[in-house]
């Protein structure tokens, strides 16, 4: 006779260890991996903005075994591919004496990029064999960093003056995290108790202070509704896409760069909050103006660098400070190419959209919209706003949230 499974929380009883050890990577503070930290890496001391502060824990030993062996038997193998042409890159750097990640010792990018994606192969192995599926999961990871947020703005631990995020994260992530949130629910009909998780994701996409991500859940929402009420056909063609894509960036960064529209559009007592926000400046580097500067500059660095410079945070920085700016161009996209170059980025784009593609073609007719929505405000948000990603949460955020793009 078999025996019947005993569950705890929607886990069976002999996965609750693992369950533990997993939460442990998704909401522990960082506290607890620099106190076990066995490599760190930290601005240069001649730079005088210390943004790097990245620690090598020895727990991230786990995710690393596990997800690779589950990788593997998946034959999930291109994250390692990925990180062997960035290695194999910068020895090419070191032959001809340029700044490269080994003579600074720096190697915070690769070893991020591989901890989120083998923390997400084993994290999903294990939800598979659960008793909730990837959006219960989704929800559950979502409602305990924004409790963590909401407990910061109570406890006044704010980084940045009006601004507060989640456990472990930054606020852009935050942003980025709670405004997809705010498009999943309201897209996702059938989930139970999403008018909730609306309201909770909306109010901690406020308190993140995220103008793009804010701009961007309503940019995208309102490209959601046209096209619902319309009730398209959705085989649609790449180019609108594409069209859609570039003239909503375009229009968002004109916008959250625009002071004086700001202040027109959201000055009525209804838009007060949303004003208080869009038009707070946390930081030189983070306000409108910088933010432009800064994206300014990363041109001017792949101009001087076609090929892009070698991958660890320190390089960038010091590209960015030749032209007098304290930090990194702000936008994932292009902090990526300048860190990588094309020859390893378009690549990667390449494959990525191949993925989306082969997943798009199992989404239902009635879902498809839903799915493009929510892969706009993806290539929205880290086109328009980001940064070099050297927190392994982040990346396992990214691919999380791409894995819901086609559910």
């Amino acid at each position: 006779m078999k025996l019947k499974e005993k569950y705890l929380l929607g886990v069976q009883l002999k996965h609750v260890v693992i369950w533990f050890l997993l939460m442990v990577f998704l909401i522990a503070p960082d506290d607890v991996f620099n106190l076990t930290g066995i490599y760190t890496a930290k601005s240069l001391s001649f730079i005088k903005y210390n943004w790097l502060d990245y620690s090598f824990s020895i727990l991230y030993i786990i995710p690393l075994f596990l997800g690779t062996f589950y990788a593997i038997k998946r034959r999930k193998i291109g994250c390692y591919l990925f990180v062997l042409a960035v290695l194999l890159r910068s020895i090419t750097f070191q032959i001809n004496d340029l700044d490269n990640m080994f003579s600074y010792h720096e190697f915070e990018i690769p070893l991020t990029i591989l901890v989120g994606f083998t923390l997400s192969i084993w994290c999903f192995e294990f939800v598979e064999k659960s008793a909730f599926d990837i959006e219960k999961f989704f929800e559950f990871f979502l409602v305990i960093h924004i409790l963590s947020q909401l407990a910061s703005a109570v406890l006044g631990q704010s980084g940045i003056i009006g601004r507060v995020n989640a456990i472990n994260l930054d606020v852009e992530s935050t942003g980025l995290l709670c405004g997809f949130s705010v498009v999943y629910f309201v897209i996702n009909k059938r989930i139970e108790k999403r008018k909730v998780l609306i309201l909770l994701s909306f109010i901690a996409l406020m308190l993140s202070g995220s103008r793009i991500a804010l701009i961007d859940t309503i940019v995208v929402l309102a490209f959601y509704f046209i096209f619902c009420r319309k009730s398209v056909d959705l085989n649609v063609n790449v180019i609108t896409i594409i069209v859609f894509l570039i003239i909503s960036e375009i229009l968002i960064f004109l916008f959250v760069t625009n002071k004086d529209l700001l202040n027109d559009l959201f000055s009525s007592e209804m838009f007060s909050a949303i004003n208080r926000i869009l038009t707070t400046g946390a930081a030189d580097d983070t306000s409108k103006e910088g933010r432009l500067s800064s994206i300014i500059i990363g041109l001017k660095i792949i101009k001087e660098h076609p090929l892009g410079i070698d991958a660890f945070f320190s390089n960038i920085q010091m590209e960015t400070v030749k032209y007098g700016f304290p930090t990194y161009p702000h936008s994932t996209l292009l902090c990526t190419y300048i860190m990588f170059g094309p020859f390893i980025l378009i690549p990667t784009i390449l494959a990525v959209i191949n993925k989306a593609r082969v997943m798009y073609i199992r989404v239902n007719k009635e879902c498809k919209l839903g799915t493009i929505s929510k892969l706009a405000f993806l290539v929205i948000f880290i086109t328009i706003t980001g940064q070099p990603i050297v927190n392994y949460k982040v990346i396992f955020i990214y691919i999380l949230l791409f894995k819901l793009c086609f559910i």
